[in-house]
């Protein structure tokens, strides 16, 4: 039986067809459009928008016993989050150095290997943004918070401790969620 929830990117593109677009906001770091849309049955959908912001990485700082978080303020939910160091990469930068340059400012350690393990699609119902985790190895340096606007604090956790804070919702940052998963599934199969 075929799994509708995994159609290929040119069935999606036929569902859908763009009948309008109205930029509303435009910035380095944002795009926000008002879009209307025809479905394959006729009904046309407007006033569905559309956020468009810069790729970013997500870093994780690991070794086979532990992984680095920060905790900061989220100014949209007016909370603190554990979570991953993360930023935006540059046009002129490539993933791995955006992830040793966010993990230098937000927490003072450099890493040896830098490795891309997967691309997120954040909210894709309507956000076009592209994370990508990147897993990090052979650390050095001493925890410092470098960037205080960002970072409250940065600390090293172990990894059980970790999915322990994923389980009981001490950390539920989708993103840090995903990312942590993901790169200890990775690890946990690079082991034999």
């Amino acid at each position: 039986m075929r799994d509708f929830c995994f159609r290929s990117k040119m069935e999606a593109a036929l569902s859908w067809k763009l009948t309008d677009s109205e930029p509303l906001v435009t910035s380095r770091w944002l795009r926000v459009s008002r879009n209307s849309y025809r479905l394959p049955d006729g009904k046309l959908i407007e006033d569905y928008y559309i956020v468009e912001r810069a790729s970013f990485v997500l870093v994780v700082a690991s070794d086979r016993e532990s992984v680095i978080l920060v905790r900061q303020y989220r100014p949209a939910t007016q909370q603190y989050y554990l979570s991953l160091p993360a930023g935006y990469v540059d046009e002129s930068e490539s993933c791995e150095g955006a992830a040793a340059r966010e993990l230098a400012e937000e927490t003072g350690i450099d890493a040896e290997r830098y490795s891309v393990i997967g691309e997120l699609h954040p909210l894709p119902g309507y956000l076009k943004s592209f994370a990508y985790v990147i897993l990090c190895s052979g650390l050095s340096g001493d925890l410092s918070v470098k960037d205080t606007s960002e970072i409250d604090s940065v600390f090293r956790v172990p990894w059980e401790e970790a999915l322990a804070m994923i389980r009981d919702g001490r950390i539920n940052e989708m993103q840090a969620v995903a990312a942590l998963l993901l790169a200890r599934e990775i690890m946990g199969h690079s082991r034999g």
